[in-house]
């Protein structure tokens, strides 16, 4: 198939041909005319003259020549390298020149194409704006009859939020209710834990005065023994006196035998007694300061396993405050903790807010830009569209004119003769020329116009990417905005339970902080017993060492009597050892004498250690007695922290139960008002179904003219873009005629190159073949 394009390219060959065969005739020419075949001019040409020539100059002129056909050579190698490019650019621009009339060809089928798809899409529009003009009227309908179930619906709806309302109120009052009765349990928990705390402490003191009353009893009735103890051992001292009387009586009438004799014995033995009396009431006191030592001991022991035991109460409650007093120092650490959660939480949400903030001014600015180019880009469309009207015009302008030029040209050449030189004809030649003339301003016009319609394209192109480039960068901003959003939400929800966390403990802190007072209390009540009972085991601390440097000074006294006695015994041996025989009876009777001071020194031992037995209970029966006021006083004082802490929740359950029959009767007010509310309900129940089925018909309606609609916008944008793209076809018709005439061009322009180039080459070929002698 032959097109004009392949015609021209024709044409084009040819010629380059021949240019190829005029240029190698030029040059075959010159290398013949002005030279001696076979030789060169100068030095080698002294041959052609002398027929001789020196060997040297020969040497000479054939490296001389030797050179120059080196470097023609080389430069003969360039040449063709070029010359090889130029025809691969040759080959190019012809394929280029084919891609654009094939393009051309595409181009005119796509346009037939476009023109079908335009009356298609206009007979569309007409059929979807027609049913748009159904659906409005029946949505007018549907409105109509929706606003009067409307009204109906909004007088049930008054009743109904009136009565709602009520019953908020009294829901208000429950929960506030429910909060004081919650508060107030709490309270009574609170007490009711704290009045089992101090039951247990009065009954821990309870047990100490029961301890102490048995202690007392037990005391009292040990020294009842005692007291009995002590009268037989004075009875029995009694008895033993008497005895030993008997027996001094009968042993002086047997002295007042013995005479002078008798009498120095007698003298040592009174020495004797002396000492041994001396001694007897020496160890009589001693083994009673041993007693008293040992009473002391026992009492200073029972006082300091009172004192353990109140000392352990001190510290138990001292651990007590200490533990609270811990407690409250975590509590507040972590208090400190969700506050600056709660703090670090705002200041996320406020960040949130001012980037939603910033965003929003961002997205404005994008929206008035966004607005600004869609302004531009309409005023450019509505240029563009007028142009093209106006092109239109003219197109339509010079197809007249030329019509009007053919027809006055075929006149011209039917009615006249060639040779003619007629007044009518001469008048048809002049309408003709100035036709021709209003066509070339025609074609001016056109051009200028063509060249407005360009730049307004490329204006509306370059409009139109701004748009877009404003579109994607508003939709990232409106992306971004929503979810800065969304996570403000979730950002506001952890604030709230920051908040909340924050708010509940500095209540636990609160409630720990009240406890704090009691348990100081009740460490200072114990701390005091534990004075007291310090003082109480000082004072018995020091009747224990009275007593035991007591008990060191009689056994010293003991011990320097026992020597005496020995001293005396030996005496009195030394003085009865010559009166033995003499002195039998005496001694028989000593013996007995001896046997029952014996008896009366065991017999008064036994007494002083009953009376130091007494004496001692009887301080123990003191002591204890000392005690028991103490005691019955923290009894008394837990019995009445007891009683006014169970005061104190029998008050808070007279509140539960008031607050408790208050909660009765707002939950029957509110279930009366629930039936009031339902009843309302069950009228209005109906009215939003019947509305919300008017309201599902007209928006299926109102969906469907949606729909309608867009097909509508849709068509319409579709039917501007195919006039567009027609439009844009017809230019780009222009675009690829020119693109071909400038292809052409760039072929002819390579084809002279490419035969300056072969003409080149044909000069160098010559000048080689003469053997480096140059072609002049």
């Amino acid at each position: 198939m032959n097109t004009p394009s392949t015609g021209r390219r024709a044409a084009l060959v040819s010629l380059m041909v021949v240019g190829l065969l005029g240029s190698a005739g030029q040059v075959a020419s010159a290398s013949d005319n002005g030279r001696t075949p076979g030789i060169c001019n100068g030095v080698v040409n002294q041959l052609a003259h002398r027929g001789n020539a020196q060997t040297n100059l020969l040497k000479a002129a054939t490296k001389r020549n030797a050179e120059v056909i080196a470097d023609l050579q080389a430069q003969r190698a360039a040449l063709e390298a070029q010359a090889d490019t130029l025809t691969g650019e040759i080959a190019a621009a012809d394929a280029a020149i084919a891609d654009l009339d094939a393009e051309f060809a595409a181009l005119q089928e796509q346009e037939a194409q476009l023109l079908e798809q335009q009356a298609q899409l206009e007979a569309d529009l007409t059929a979807a704006q027609g049913e748009a003009a159904a659906a409005e009227e029946t949505l007018a309908g549907l409105g109509a009859e929706r606003a009067l179930v409307a009204a109906d619906l909004e007088i049930a709806q008054g009743d109904l939020a009136t009565a709602q309302g009520a019953r908020d109120v009294l829901v208000g009052e429950r929960d506030e209710a429910r909060a004081a009765l919650q508060a107030t349990e709490a309270e009574l928990q609170q007490a009711g834990a704290l009045l089992v705390q101090l039951q247990d402490e009065a009954q821990r003191a309870a047990d100490a005065l029961a301890e102490g009353e048995r202690a007392l009893a037990t005391a009292r009735t040990e020294l009842v023994g005692l007291q009995d103890a002590e009268v037989a051992a004075q009875d029995a001292v009694t008895g033993a006196e008497a005895a030993v009387a008997e027996a001094e009586t009968h042993l002086a009438a047997l002295v007042a035998d013995q005479g002078a004799a008798q009498e120095k014995v007698d003298a040592a033995q009174a020495v004797l007694e002396g000492a041994v009396a001396e001694l007897t009431a020496a160890q009589e006191a001693a083994t009673a300061a041993a007693d008293a030592v040992v009473a002391a001991q026992a009492a200073v022991g029972d006082a300091q396993a009172a004192l353990e035991s109140l000392q352990g109460e001190a510290a138990r409650a001292e651990q007590a405050v200490r533990d609270q007093a811990a407690a409250i120092a975590v509590a507040e650490g972590e208090l400190a903790g969700l506050q600056s959660d709660a703090a670090d939480a705002q200041a996320l949400v406020d960040a949130n807010a001012q980037a939603v903030a910033d965003l929003e001014s961002e997205i404005a600015d994008l929206v008035t830009a966004q607005d600004e180019v869609d302004a531009q880009i309409d005023t450019t469309a509505a240029d563009l569209a007028a142009a093209e009207r106006s092109l239109a015009g003219l197109q339509q302008q010079k197809a007249t004119l030329e019509s009007q030029i053919a027809a006055l040209t075929t006149r011209i050449n039917t009615e006249f003769p060639p040779n003619s030189n007629s007044a009518a004809k001469r008048a048809l030649q002049a309408e003709r020329d100035a036709k021709q003339a209003e066509l070339n301003a025609v074609n001016g016009s056109i051009a200028d116009k063509d060249a407005e319609i360009s730049g307004l394209q490329g204006d509306l192109a370059a409009l139109q990417g701004q748009a877009d480039a404003l579109s994607g960068q508003l939709a990232a901003k409106q992306a971004e905005s929503s979810g800065l959003q969304r996570a403000g939400v979730v950002l506001q929800d952890e604030l709230v339970a920051a908040q909340t966390a924050a708010q509940a403990k500095a209540a636990e802190v609160a409630g720990l902080r009240d406890q704090v007072p009691v348990l100081e209390a009740a460490r200072d009540a114990a701390t005091s017993a534990v004075t007291d009972q310090q003082q109480v085991l000082g004072g018995l601390e020091g009747d224990l060492a009275t007593a035991e440097t007591a008990a060191a000074e009689a056994s010293a006294r003991v011990t320097a009597q026992e020597g005496v006695v020995a001293g005396a015994e030996a005496d009195l041996q030394s003085a009865t050892g010559d009166l033995t025989a003499a002195t039998e009876a005496v001694r028989d009777q000593q013996l007995v004498l001896d046997g029952l001071r014996a008896d009366l020194v065991t017999a008064e031992a036994a007494l002083e250690s009953a009376q130091q037995a007494v004496t001692d209970k009887q301080a123990e029966v003191t002591d204890l007695q000392d005690q028991l006021p103490g005691l019955q006083l923290a009894v008394a004082t837990a019995q009445a922290a007891v009683n006014t802490q169970q005061a104190e929740v029998i008050t808070l359950e007279g509140e539960v139960t008031r607050l408790s029959d208050g909660l009765s009767v707002l939950n029957d007010q509110i279930a009366a008002k629930e039936a009031e509310i339902l009843a309302l309900q069950q009228r209005v129940t109906p009215l939003l179904e019947r509305l919300a089925q008017l309201d599902a018909e007209a928006a299926a309606e109102q969906a469907r003219l949606t729909e309608l609609q867009l097909t509508i916008q849709s068509l319409d944008g579709q039917l501007t873009q195919a006039q567009n793209t027609l439009r844009d076809l017809e230019a780009q018709k222009k675009r690829n005629q020119a693109a071909i005439r400038a292809q052409q061009a760039v072929v002819l322009d390579l084809q002279t190159r490419l035969g300056d180039v072969q003409a080149q080459i044909a000069t160098i070929d010559g000048t080689i073949a003469l053997g480096g002698c140059a072609v002049s």
